[in-house]
């Protein structure tokens, strides 16, 4: 009966933990060693795994109202492909002369950013059920996770991808916030400009402000800074444009004034007084003639002259000498005559430019009031578009997440698997053992 006491024993149906405690014991080494073995495989396949699996990571996010409708702050149609566009990815691969050495190509450091629009639990879930119901579900990520994996030096990735990251919140403030500004007049700039295209330069400017404002107001935007609205500004700009413009444009079609009379005044001050100098030269020259003819004696016929403006002088009219005599004395005397009515022509010029004068002082004081005032509402407004991006765009673009290294293998399943199955088959090769030891007893003793 003793060779079937180990199939009764088998046959038993309770369990004995003793037994199996005692067995466990015995077997301890081989578990221990089997597991060993197995653990340390599956975490050296973990490591492997992990290391081929290494990137760098890191999450950008938008903060500003378009963003949920898929659009970029002008309202034009967002692309996340922007994330990596020509500009932002030259300018950050050129700061890397070492990719060249390693022969990473543009063309390669592109196709290595990975983006990825990262959707919430809650948003999925609506999705799941909204699909299911057969409607239609759109959602416009505000958070994308950019993932790089380049050089195989991970520390090296992260810097990459950290400078990436820069350039392009540089540039999205540059194309959508810096360009919110409006440029002051500055009044030396004029210099050279005719009046009337000082105005239409004043005139553009304006215009230019009044279309910002009136894109901006649409907002019920009130600025705790200088107390006003978009609204505000239009209406102070459009006050500008109707009434200190047209008066200025008024006074010059009025006055047909110029820039530069100052200039020309100057020019007919010299005309005159070189006409002055020719009209002193003239008359002398005619009081010299004047004195030849009173003191020629003729001996034979006489005449009066009638353009000497005196009677008694009298001529002889065969002698040749004496009619040259008194023929120049009339083109003298007559050119003296209309040297002086030119000099009054001139003067009267003169007077009118001086006249002309004091009104373009008058405008220049206008044109520099205006001036001033555009500015001063331009700085206020400056301060507003600071206030308001601050309010409705700060950090309209942000880092959420800093690029750190991440691994997007299945190591630590892979590692506790391995740990796992090498407990369960230590376990399983001591029971094995166990058996067959007894087989072996049970076998000798039948014999």
């Amino acid at each position: 009966m003793e060779k079937y006491d180990y199939l009764e024993e088998i046959r038993d149906d309770e369990i004995d933990f003793v037994e199996i405690t005692k067995i466990l014991v015995k077997r301890k080494f081989l578990i221990i060693g089997i597991a060993a073995i197995v653990s340390l495989a599956s975490i050296i396949a973990g490591g492997v795994a992990y290391t081929k699996g290494k990137n760098v990571q890191a999450i950008i996010g938008y903060n500003y109202e378009g963003i949920s409708k898929g659009l970029n702050p002008d309202e034009s149609q967002f692309s996340v492909t922007d994330l990596k566009n020509n500009i932002i990815t030259r300018r950050t691969y050129e700061k890397y002369p070492i990719l060249k050495e390693k022969g990473i190509s543009l063309t390669d450091f592109i196709f290595a950013i990975k983006i990825k629009g990262l959707i919430p639990d809650r948003v999925s879930s609506l999705a799941e059920t909204s699909l299911k119901r057969g409607e239609t579900f759109i959602y416009n990520p505000v958070d994308y996770k950019m993932s790089l994996k380049l050089t195989g030096n991970t520390s090296l990735d992260r810097e990459i991808l950290r400078d990436l990251m820069t350039e392009y919140i540089a540039y999205f403030n540059y194309k959508y916030k810096s360009s919110e500004t409006v440029s002051t007049i500055n009044i030396n700039n004029f210099v050279g400009y005719d009046y009337m295209d000082m105005v239409k330069v004043i005139a553009l400017d304006i215009e230019l402000a009044k279309d910002m404002a009136g894109r901006l107001s649409e907002k019920s935007f009130i600025s705790k800074t200088t107390g006003l609205t978009y609204g505000d500004i239009n209406k102070v700009l459009t006050n500008m444009e109707e009434i200190d413009i047209n008066n200025i444009e008024s006074t010059i079609e009025v006055s047909n004034i110029t820039n530069n009379l100052v200039e020309r005044k100057l020019l007919l001050n010299n005309k005159v007084r070189n006409l002055k100098l020719e009209k002193d030269k003239t008359q002398s020259k005619a009081e010299v003639l004047k004195g030849m003819l009173r003191d020629y004696k003729p001996s034979t016929r006489k005449m009066i002259l009638p353009t000497i403006g005196e009677t008694g002088v009298k001529i002889s009219t065969e002698e040749e000498y004496y009619t040259a005599l008194l023929k120049d004395y009339e083109i003298a005397v007559t050119k003296v005559k209309n040297l002086e009515i030119e000099i009054e022509e001139e003067i009267r010029k003169v007077n009118e430019l001086s006249d002309n004068i004091v009104v373009k002082n008058q405008l220049d004081k206008q044109i520099e009031i205006a001036t001033k005032k555009y500015n001063k509402i331009i700085a206020k407004m400056n301060l507003m578009n600071q206030e308001y991006y601050n309010k409705y765009f700060a950090d309209s673009v942000r880092v959420v997440v800093e690029p750190s290294i991440t691994s997007n293998s299945k190591a630590g399943i892979i590692t506790l698997a391995g740990i796992i199955l090498g407990i369960m088959l230590g376990l399983g090769s001591a029971f094995l053992a166990e058996f067959i030891d007894h087989y072996h007893k049970n076998k000798h003793k039948v014999k």
